[in-house]
């Protein structure tokens, strides 16, 4: 990840001509960036739901459930030029990773 990240830095081309409302200076392939990130957060809640049906856990679907809503906070908190998204995409984001951190602690710690 770490390997892909830097060459993603070294590729990709910085457009400082044009900048966000939320003050972020855009990237030539914005396109693609966001399908990327848009196919990890399917993935990810698609395979947690696979593992969810595969063991009959509701678990892993709570877990998959609280992946989107964690990931839909960090993409409304990337994005927010409103104090909307701001409150919303905060309150998501904390919602989800305690959601999220509190079922991975019943699944292991108590199994």
């Amino acid at each position: 990840m770490t390997t892909v990240s830097v060459v993603f830095a070294a590729v990709i081309p910085m457009n400082t001509a044009r900048i966000s409302s939320t003050g972020l200076v855009t990237e030539g392939f914005m396109s693609l960036i966001n399908i990327m990130r848009f196919l990890l957060l399917a993935t990810t809640v698609i395979s947690f739901f696979i593992q969810g049906i595969k063991k009959n856990s509701s678990e892993h679907k709570i877990l998959a459930l609280s992946a989107f809503i964690t990931l839909l906070g960090y993409s409304m908190l990337v994005s927010c030029d409103s104090f909307f998204f701001l409150i919303s995409g905060t309150l998501a984001l904390l919602a989800g990773s305690y959601r999220y951190l509190l079922c991975l602690h019943k699944m292991y710690m108590w199994s």
